[in-house]
C-alpha cells in the first residue's frame, strides 16, 4: 500500500537524486543513506535501492512487526546487503 500514491517513486527518486549532487562544503566521502519512516509495505525502498544500483543505504522504520518481518523476507540480505530493517516508533 502506497501513502503517497499522489506522488510517483520516480518523482521521489528524482529528488533524492537531485539533492545528492548539491555541492556540498564537506562532502560525505560514504555513499548516500536514507531513512525511510512508515514504511510499511511500500515498494518505494526497493525501487530506491535499484535505482542507485545498491549503492545507496536504505533503513526502512515501521512500528509494525508484520509488516518488517515482510520485507526482510522480500529482501534477503543475500540480495540486498544494503538495506536494513528496523521495528519501532518516531
Amino acid at each position: 500500500f502506497e501513502w503517497h500514491s499522489s506522488i510517483s517513486h520516480d518523482s521521489i527518486i528524482s529528488e533524492i537524486q537531485q539533492r545528492q549532487q548539491c555541492p556540498d562544503p564537506d562532502p560525505d566521502p560514504n555513499p548516500l543513506k536514507v531513512l525511510l519512516v512508515g514504511t510499511g509495505n511500500s515498494r518505494l525502498p526497493r525501487d530506491l535501492y535499484e535505482a542507485h544500483n545498491g549503492e545507496t543505504t536504505v533503513v526502512c522504520m515501521d512500528y509494525s512487526q508484520p509488516c518488517v518481518d515482510m520485507l526482510k523476507q522480500m529482501h534477503p540480505t543475500s540480495d540486498f546487503p544494503n538495506m536494513h530493517f528496523v521495528c519501532g516508533d518516531v
